[in-house]
């Protein structure tokens, strides 16, 4: 991790806030989930959506291979058809 938040240009601290963030926004999605919590649902999607988003953006930056930004965009995919489908429920 260190490695990869010096390379990604971030100081470690905040890049262990942005792991802290993206570990908060799963388990918010599980509250939400189980609390029938739609509105939390809804905000924790949004906000891992743009997280992954975000770390698409900054494996483009760094220049790295496809390949490395693709689970990434995967996950913010899924966080974004969560976000529908509690917004549908």
């Amino acid at each position: 991790m260190r490695g990869d938040a010096k390379r990604f240009g971030f100081n470690y601290s905040v890049y262990r806030l942005i792991g802290a963030a993206e570990l908060a926004g799963g388990l918010a999605l599980c509250a939400a989930r189980f609390a029938q919590q739609p509105l939390l649902g809804i905000s924790a999607a949004i906000g891992l959506t743009a997280l992954m988003f975000g770390a698409v953006a900054v494996h483009i930056k760094a220049k790295d291979a496809v390949a490395k930004a693709v689970p990434a965009g995967a996950f913010g995919l899924a966080a974004a058809a969560i976000a529908y489908f509690f917004a549908a429920s």
